[in-house]
């Protein structure tokens, strides 16, 4: 048990120091569409541990800071807005 909580101790803390490095760096804001690895999505929140997006389908998906330190993100335009069916 000592091991598994080393891992997990080590997980946390490495997401962590990555959100701390995003708020300095800054490497996209909120509203931002980004690509990295096979991970796209419009930026919707950045916390300390994960960073929220949602995906072109309209999916939730939430990201561990830490995956953006081993993965280039790349912003791209702003998707458009789609008018709503009246």
């Amino acid at each position: 048990t000592g091991v598994a909580t080393a891992f997990a101790a080590r997980d946390v803390l490495g997401n962590v120091f990555s959100g701390l490095s995003m708020q300095f760096s800054k490497p996209f804001s909120i509203g931002d569409t980004i690509k990295a690895g096979s991970i796209e999505g419009q930026v919707v929140e950045i916390g300390l541990t994960s960073t929220s997006l949602l995906s072109p389908e309209k999916f939730p998906v939430i990201v561990p800071n830490s995956f953006f330190s081993s993965q280039v993100s790349l912003p791209f335009p702003p998707l458009p807005a789609v008018p709503s069916a009246k």
